[in-house]
């Protein structure tokens, strides 16, 4: 395992912390403020927590193993918070375990082709951002400190903290692949205008995901072709997943005026940095009835929504007036868990846009690579489910993690073929936005002037009270996403 005092590694960040308490055992950084987690590089030799033991070892075994083929080998990061706080952070144990399974997936698909080992060899890495992000200083300095990587992939949510992080291996010239990120804002650069330079992501824009959702709405017999319309909107403004969902929403409503949909005013509004949002937007939900809402399009994280549609089931108008719940993806998070109570005449339907769904490779297979999305369906022993028995996909975090290192493979091979023996990250970097991805989560023919995909495929999925996901249809900003694969 390879361990960094980051103060050591980069002088200008550990300036600008100098206030905090740091301490230093045995080569690992633990800040004891303002974030009392440690932070960690890894090849999988520290095991952040329980969850992740197996997979970690996994990764580990795959490490060793390229090290000892005597093949040139390149190093990519993932990075998420490995340790998320209940109630803190968006993620839970189990969906960053989803993450890194996808990761090392795709390292294992990349290394062991049927046929002849690609050069080089992919090694894993993987980088604890701590909680909220909190740590990203310390991850952006251990990582460009550590040899032979050329390109981080992941970097967990859509909250300033992950801007932070991206600027600064940016300013290192190191390539960039999100993953399960949404938030409009997140490639694009906090000092200048433009986007990041060297970074693509793999997840549809919150942008995307509206125009998507409001594709199928135009669709869906359920809503009213004039329908009214309550946003509620998170005002946490260190957070572009939730501050863009909102915005995102009522711009591409407005923009197109065949549609007859009205925006109620006022709206309703909640603050993710303070407590209790679920519970105090379930007392607050009769005003969807004073409203006469037949549509509810949640700008929000899912843990509050969650909160929200227990009130929402309990409306004073339930019987009286059907009522579409729209959630974001992160909802997806919480699926298997309880929406509402049984029992409850809700008269209510609750759907979301998804970065991706595992019934979209029968449903509409033509939506993305066969061959990619069979690493994710079959039973072989470099397979997700030989790997990985009973882990669900249901909340596309294995996919999209998956697909954000692959991409970076795929750009990695891409400078090598273009004569550059020594992949360099700034090489890496430059290359990404001229690739054409076989992405398991859809077909990425394009990335746009920002660096997002175009046209990216974005299931619709319904989420019942008991939190099970069904899918329903396959929409994409467009209307129509690309199918059967890329033009040449």
């Amino acid at each position: 395992m390879e361990k960094f005092p980051w103060w050591q590694a980069h002088a200008k960040l550990a300036l600008t912390a100098a206030v905090g308490l740091l301490l230093v055992v045995g080569g690992g950084l633990y800040r004891f403020w303002p974030h009392d987690e440690p932070t960690y590089v890894t090849d999988g030799s520290y095991v952040f927590n329980e969850s992740l033991r197996a997979v970690e070892g996994l990764i580990r075994t795959e490490n060793q193993r390229v090290a000892d083929s005597h093949l040139d080998y390149v190093r990519v990061v993932f990075t998420d918070p490995m340790s998320p706080v209940p109630g803190v952070d968006p993620n839970t144990h189990e969906s960053v375990r989803r993450d890194v399974e996808g990761a090392y997936l795709a390292q294992l698909a990349w290394n062991r082709p049927n046929g002849k080992p690609p050069v080089p060899q992919i090694q894993l890495f993987l980088a604890d951002e701590g909680s909220q992000l909190g740590a990203w200083q310390a991850t952006a300095a251990a990582i460009v400190h550590t040899d032979r990587v050329v390109a981080v992939a992941g970097l967990g949510v859509s909250v300033d903290n992950a801007r932070s992080l991206v600027a600064e291996l940016a300013r290192h010239k190191i390539a960039i692949v999100a993953g399960a990120i949404t938030g409009d804002h997140m490639t694009l650069s906090k000092d200048e205008p433009g986007p990041v330079p060297g970074m693509v992501r793999v997840a549809p824009t919150n942008s995307d995901e509206a125009a998507a959702t409001l594709y199928y709405l135009d669709r869906d017999p359920e809503v009213p072709d004039n329908a009214t319309v309550v946003v509620v909107q998170d005002q946490n403004n260190n957070d572009d997943f939730a501050a863009t969902l909102g915005s995102a929403f009522v711009q591409t409503l407005e923009a197109d005026k065949t549609r007859g949909h009205t925006i109620a005013q006022p709206g309703m509004v909640y603050d993710s940095r303070l407590t209790a949002s679920g519970t105090i937007l379930a007392a607050a939900a009769n005003r969807v009835c004073d409203q006469h809402a037949d549509v509810v399009y949640f700008a929000g994280r899912g843990n509050a929504l969650q909160g929200f549609l227990g009130g929402l089931a309990s409306r004073s108008c339930a019987s009286a007036r059907h009522l579409t719940v729209v959630g974001a993806t992160d909802l997806l998070r919480q699926a298997g868990e309880t929406m509402w109570r049984s029992g409850q005449s809700a008269n209510m339907t609750v759907i979301s846009p998804a970065i991706t769904n595992p019934d979209m490779w029968s449903r509409d297979a033509n939506a993305a690579s066969a061959e990619t999305s069979a690493r994710f369906t079959a039973h072989c022993g470099t397979c997700f489910p030989t790997l990985f028995p009973g882990e669900s996909l249901a909340d596309g975090d294995a996919v999209l993690s998956h697909d954000s290192v692959w991409t970076a493979a795929i750009a990695i091979r891409q400078v090598v073929e273009a004569g550059v023996a020594a992949p360099t990250p700034g090489a890496v970097a430059q290359s990404l936005n001229e690739l054409k991805v076989d992405a398991a989560s859809g077909w990425i023919c394009a990335f746009d002037a920002n660096h997002n995909p175009v046209n990216k495929a974005i299931p619709i999925v319904k989420i019942d009270q008991d939190g099970k996901v069904s899918y329903l249809s396959l929409s994409s900003p467009k209307g129509v996403p690309p199918s059967g694969g890329c033009p040449q």
